[in-house]
């Protein structure tokens, strides 16, 4: 048995995860899949974990402390910043009557690109061409700021596409 206490977060739990939901994002916890089955007792500042493998038991423990140690500092949030180089690029957002957001990017195909932003991940546009994305997971947030420079990579004669803001380009010589 294991007494796990959380400060000013609501738990949940569905299919065979757990949901920790504070002010400053959600958080998923993925149990591991085996025969025998983890008991939760959870209350409104305590989560108990009853299980008959030791090695099971661990596991959840050491999840849960993590968790415990993110929510606790609000300091933890993951961060990562995207900058678009090119004549006319933009980016804005607008969030529809079903409760998902979305990022509409123009980087130079014939059509604004829209793709949906991920539950767990928070988008603030400081500039059209100056993005902000916050998140509590860090996977999570990595994977989304990928797909979007995966989108438009910068080329290497004139510079433009989707950059990470610290991210430096070696620009080739053209023809002169």
């Amino acid at each position: 048995m294991c007494l796990i206490s959380l400060d000013s977060c609501s738990i949940f739990s569905f299919k065979k995860a757990l949901f920790f939901v504070s002010k400053i994002g959600i958080i998923k916890i993925a149990l591991p899949r085996s025969k025998t089955s983890i008991v939760f007792y959870i209350t409104k500042s305590h989560i108990k974990i009853s299980t008959s493998d030791i090695h099971e038991f661990k596991i959840v423990e050491n999840m849960l402390v993590g968790v415990n140690k993110i929510l606790g500092k609000s300091s933890l949030v993951f961060s990562n910043k995207i900058m678009l180089f090119g004549i006319g690029f933009r980016s804005w957002t607008y969030k529809v009557k079903d409760g998902f957001k979305y990022l509409i990017l123009k980087i130079g195909f014939s059509r604004d690109l829209s793709i949906k932003i991920p539950f767990v991940v928070k988008v603030i546009i400081l500039k059209p061409t100056l993005l902000l994305f916050k998140s509590l997971d860090k996977n999570k947030l990595n994977q989304f700021v990928a797909l979007l420079r995966s989108l438009k990579i910068p080329d290497s004669y004139k510079g433009k596409g989707l950059r990470y803001i610290e991210e430096k380009i070696v620009l080739k010589l053209g023809k002169t």
